[in-house]
């Protein structure tokens, strides 16, 4: 005989509780959202960073006395090594032969430069042990301010022990370069999370990039896509908490983490904004527009390019841009409308010569392997045989010349 009694008390012993309101929702989804933000930093160092975090080797540091000018056109002054010009290739090399330190101890090179400008690039060079005799490299970038950087822990090459560091200049800077110091950081966990907060929070004044991300050295993710992740962990969180508790789910609770993730970047692009707009006005405030170009990052173009229309013809002729950066290339074409400009935007190759005709010109910017002969009047880039010009404009390397 079945035993319904039992049966009875068996399945009210199995039954849940009933569901219950939960907390308050908009402490909740503050508390939440934090609880997202610390689960996010969390995956963040775990994905970006190998481990050990905390870093036993304190940074190193070279002063200026420790460097040398191995390549380019300077010397050494009591703030720092001097870089005027490159040489006949277009580099400046400023070496570093530290007493031999292990790649694994240190991720992160920063070279302190001053006097940086869109006109030139930065790279990082080094030797180790494993093939002394070989020479790797990887691209430097801008970190604000004098800070160029390299994260150099995923690189194949950063092994073996570290017995030579450079910074290569590539291009023709438009005033003199000032290398006060090179510094080799750990970059553990404490370095990266004090970079994201001041990435984060510490204003910087807008550059080509800044309207996608937030310009870092490392892997760091975007304040956007932080606070939706963080946004999304802590809604996890609490459909998983919520079901632990028996509570009953809140949509307000879903709708005010949205809203988090969404206004507290959208708060941080407005103080940007606002800073950057301070900025402009105290730069640009009541001026003509050709001192507002004057007072511009690309003023060296701007200014070359006014020198240059006054030596081109009235009417409008065929130009041909020749300049390293494709940015620059750009900016420089822009300038001399309306002539009919032309230029490559990727390669920044030259036309072969016999592409080009008399009366056309050819106008130079920060540009190297171009070979001008003033004895016979003769231009020769790359593979071409030389070409007959006539020198319009010669003005600190650049120049503006007229085919014959």
């Amino acid at each position: 005989m079945i035993d319904t009694w039992h049966f009875a008390q068996l399945a009210q012993s199995l039954k849940r509780p009933p569901l219950t309101e939960g907390p308050h929702a908009i402490k909740t989804a503050l508390a939440l959202f934090v609880l997202g933000t610390a689960l996010g930093l969390a995956c963040y160092l775990l994905l970006v960073l190998p481990r050990p975090w905390l870093g036993e080797q304190a940074p190193r540091t070279w002063l200026s006395r420790d460097l040398t000018l191995s390549r380019g056109v300077g010397g050494r002054s009591d703030e720092g090594v001097i870089i005027r010009d490159t040489d006949t290739s277009g580099i400046a090399i400023v070496s570093l032969s530290p007493y031999g330190f292990r790649a694994t101890d240190y991720r992160r090179v920063a070279w302190r430069v001053d006097g940086l400008g869109p006109e030139v690039s930065a790279a990082l060079l080094w030797r180790n042990d494993y093939a002394p005799s070989a020479m790797h490299t990887t691209p430097l970038l801008p970190r604000g301010g004098k800070a160029l950087q390299a994260w150099v822990a995923g690189e194949r090459d950063w092994v073996g022990r570290i017995t030579g560091l450079a910074l290569v200049i590539k291009g023709k800077p438009s005033r003199p370069l000032r290398v006060e110091a090179v510094t080799v950081s750990h970059y553990g966990a404490g370095e990266v999370l004090t970079e994201a907060w001041q990435s984060w929070l510490v204003f910087a004044p807008w550059q080509g990039t800044a309207i996608n991300s937030v310009a870092s050295s490392a892997p760091a993710p975007s304040p956007a896509a932080f606070a939706a992740g963080a946004a999304l962990l802590g809604g996890a969180a609490y459909w998983l908490i919520a079901w632990l508790m028996r509570w009953r789910r809140q949509p307000a609770v879903f709708f005010a983490l949205f809203g988090l993730g969404w206004l507290i970047p959208d708060a941080r692009w407005q103080y940007v904004l606002l800073e950057q707009s301070r900025v402009s006005a105290a730069s640009f405030a009541g001026k003509s527009l050709d001192e507002k170009h004057l007072a511009a990052e690309d003023a060296p173009v701007y200014a070359f390019a006014k020198m240059a229309r006054a030596v081109l013809p009235a009417t409008p002729a065929r130009v041909v841009v020749a300049a390293e950066d494709g940015a620059l290339r750009g900016r420089l074409a822009y300038y001399l409308l309306p002539h009919h400009v032309s230029y490559l935007t990727y390669t920044g190759a030259l036309p072969p010569a016999s592409a080009l005709r008399p009366g056309d010109y050819l106008v130079a910017l920060f540009r190297r392997n171009l070979q001008y002969n003033p004895t016979e009047g003769l231009l020769k880039w790359d593979d071409n045989p030389p070409v007959a010009v006539e020198l319009l404009l010669l003005d600190q390397g650049n120049a503006v010349f007229r085919i014959k």
